[in-house]
């Protein structure tokens, strides 16, 4: 990238090297068109790669020059109150801690993947949106007030044993409740209630 002229006000660190504040004008093909308020000569730059925030139209930025090429090292201040960051390679994020505190927190991505020896979640309202679900564990434990759970088709296969433990359950169907199996056991400490305008059993 060609550099025509350096504006007067540039803050000369080296005989080939220069660092100034400029605002940027244009935004294409992944360079930014920049002016200083000393001069009317744009100045064509690239993002520097420590560089996470990305610069938008109207930003103050700090220009370093070197030779032939120009480089954002910073942003002072943006019009935006919404503050982008950018990056054009992998980003890794190392700490022993990291917290967000913020009152919306959204994430969109094509694959999201999450590694860790425990998690948790704790939430007033939790939705989950998806066209398919698939979970895999050894063991999960499952404590609510009240589940309600709406199936237009619901396949369940299992292939060691089913265990349910409640004081009540309740099975409502407004059409048919069918259970095919080999054998089907019920103990009951009290008694057995079967209740119906016909009972087969054959």
């Amino acid at each position: 990238m060609l550099i025509s002229q350096i504006p007067a006000a540039a803050l000369s660190v080296s005989s080939s090297i220069s660092v100034f504040s400029s605002t940027v004008i244009k935004v294409e093909d992944g360079l930014y068109h920049c002016q200083s308020s000393n001069s009317h000569l744009d100045i064509i730059c690239a993002k520097s790669k420590s560089l996470l925030v990305e610069p938008m139209v109207g930003d103050t930025v700090v220009i370093t020059t070197s030779d032939d090429s120009a480089y954002i090292i910073g942003v002072l201040w943006s019009t935006f109150s919404n503050v982008s960051i950018c990056s054009s390679s992998s980003t890794l994020i190392s700490s022993p801690s990291i917290s967000f505190v913020t009152n919306e927190f959204s994430i969109k991505s094509r694959f999201i993947e999450i590694d860790s020896y425990r998690a948790n979640v704790v939430t007033r309202h939790l939705s989950l949106v998806s066209d398919k679900i698939k979970l895999m564990s050894s063991y999960v434990f499952n404590q609510v007030d009240l589940l309600v759970s709406r199936f237009k088709n619901r396949v369940a296969k299992l292939e060691n044993n089913d265990v349910i433990i409640s004081k009540q359950i309740h099975l409502k169907a407004t059409d048919l409740i069918r259970q095919q199996s080999n054998l089907i056991q019920i103990n009951a400490k009290s008694y057995v209630l079967v209740d119906g305008k016909k009972i087969l059993l054959g």
